[in-house]
Formats: C-alpha cells, structure tokens, sequence
C-alpha cells in the first residue's frame, strides 16, 4: 500500500492492484501484470502484488509481482517498462 496525494495504491493476492481516488473513495484504476515463464503466459493470480511505491512526483508507480517490478505511468495509464530481478519482488 502507498498514498501520494489523493491516490491510494493496493496490491492483492489475486496479482491485481486498484489505484482509489481517497476523494471519492471509488476505484480509478485496476492494474494487472502478466507474467511469462518457461515461454508461456502465467495468469496474473499466479504472482500476488508483493510491494507498491510511488515516485516523488506521483508520475509513476512502481509495482512489484513475482521476479520482476512493473512501472506504470500515472499520466498515461499505461504500463511502462518492466524490470527483471534476480528474486522474488518483497
């Protein structure tokens, strides 16, 4: 979980993470990671949201799933690039 400004972000076991609006208290926007092992796609409740954090500016938001963290863009609503790691996102 992490709050900047009005937004709140939540990270479940299912492998999605809702950004709220605290204003409104209503869900803005719901963010699935798709993973890839062994070459095929892994649904996404496969690997729970393990770590949320947003940047200074509130521009991004970084999202930690399984072995890699996934940079979403506030100002788009899209995802950005997506980082491998070594081990499992804590």
């Amino acid at each position: 979980m992490d709050v900047k400004d009005n937004l709140l972000a939540t990270g479940s076991t299912d492998g999605t993470c809702r950004i709220w609006d605290l204003r409104s208290g209503k869900c803005h926007t719901v963010v699935q990671i798709d993973h890839q092992a062994d070459g095929k796609m892994r649904p996404s409740s496969c690997w729970p949201i393990r770590c949320l954090k947003f940047d200074y500016g509130g521009n991004w938001l970084a999202i930690g799933s399984g072995r890699k963290v996934q940079l979403w863009s506030m100002c788009a609503g899209t995802a950005g690039i997506s980082i491998p790691t070594e081990s499992i996102s804590q």
